[in-house]
């Protein structure tokens, strides 16, 4: 992730469950990001997060999965991403679409996950460890001495 200015975790406003079809769900993400890129202001997303917050029917997750292709094809969405507190789904869906980039996890969900490559780690404690790992990480940042440890322990990894 380079220069990333406008991440959306699609989430709350976007209910994939209640699709009745692949396509349905397809249409109900791509009508999502419609909504919400028109009520920021911008023609595109650089970084669109699924979230994986509970089992989901195939036909919900192939379809949303679908929608998100297809507003990549159209320039509405750079990279896709996982997101959310079901790990096991979540590295199930890494491993079978390799046009999800990487998936954003907890220091505790990592072990789910068969490779490390392409995880972001959400870990404001060391990101050093993660990053040793082969891992990315993500980082809060609130101060300059932040900044500077930080870069010291990506200078280490």
């Amino acid at each position: 992730m380079r220069g990333c200015d406008a991440v959306l975790i699609a989430g709350g406003g976007v209910e994939v469950l209640g699709a009745t079809s692949r396509d349905h769900a397809a249409d109900l993400l791509h009508a999502h990001l419609i909504q919400v890129l028109s009520s920021v202001g911008r023609e595109h997303l650089d970084v669109l997060c699924l979230p994986i917050s509970r089992p989901l029917p195939e036909q919900a997750v192939l379809g949303a999965l679908a929608g998100a292709r297809a507003a990549q094809a159209e320039g509405l969405v750079g990279s896709l991403a996982l997101t959310g507190p079901n790990p096991d789904q979540a590295a199930t869906l890494l491993s079978n679409h390799s046009d999800l980039e990487f998936a954003l996890v907890r220091p505790e969900d990592v072990s789910h996950f068969e490779s490390t490559e392409r995880l972001v780690v959400m870990d404001g404690a060391d990101p050093g460890s993660w990053l040793r790992r082969g891992a990315r990480a993500l980082v809060a940042v609130s101060s300059p001495e932040d900044v500077r440890n930080v870069a010291r322990e990506v200078a280490r990894a």
